[in-house]
């Protein structure tokens, strides 16, 4: 059986490696290696060819380093996209399963720059998180989804350049089940 896009997708080192290629750009293993310095250097050309093989890094460029062919990767951001009757057909502890290695992806991140930064810096960072119930009609939880990615997506197409700083934006949207309490 195929793997689901979602076991793909969804694990500790390749979650790690997409986001690296996707706040980066396209990058070689040895530049992934000097981000990634956590992961054995094994352990990072085995998900690397896992998700090359899968087509969600894409070779954009080689060059010869050493005498050996280096590869360049990038990412499309449509092979991100689970499809939907894939996560129809996803069981309830999956989901749990998918949605803990996600949070355990945004606990490293904000572990790392929490115990690299002066809390005097935070809120110049633009550090922070937050919940907060919304109250939407169907209609306006499609609207605000619809401005939501709008807005991200013209922030997300921006490349990274010395002025600007990478920021990681991790959500989620949990309906309350009717009757329970806001």
């Amino acid at each position: 059986m195929a793997k689901k896009k979602a076991d793909l997708l969804l694990h500790p080192v390749r979650m790690r490696i997409i986001q690296a290629i996707m706040s980066k750009k396209p990058m070689s293993p040895l530049e992934l290696l000097e981000v990634l310095q956590d992961v054995p250097q094994a352990t990072l050309y085995r998900q690397i060819k896992v998700l090359e093989d899968a087509d969600i890094l894409r070779v954009v460029s080689t060059h010869k380093r050493r005498g050996a062919l280096e590869k360049v990767y990038g990412i499309d951001q449509e092979t991100l996209h689970i499809p939907d009757d894939e996560l129809e057909h996803t069981t309830r502890e999956e989901h749990v399963r998918y949605y803990l290695t996600y949070q355990a992806n945004v606990l490293q991140e904000v572990e790392a720059y929490v115990m690299s930064r002066d809390p005097n810096h935070y809120k110049e960072d633009g550090f922070g998180y937050w919940q907060t119930p919304l109250h939407l009609t169907e209609q306006e939880q499609q609207e605000f989804a619809e401005k939501l990615v709008e807005l991200v997506q013209t922030y997300a197409q921006n490349e990274p350049r010395s002025d600007r700083n990478t920021v990681t934006m991790a959500t989620t949207f949990v309906p309350h089940i009717k009757g329970e309490s806001s």
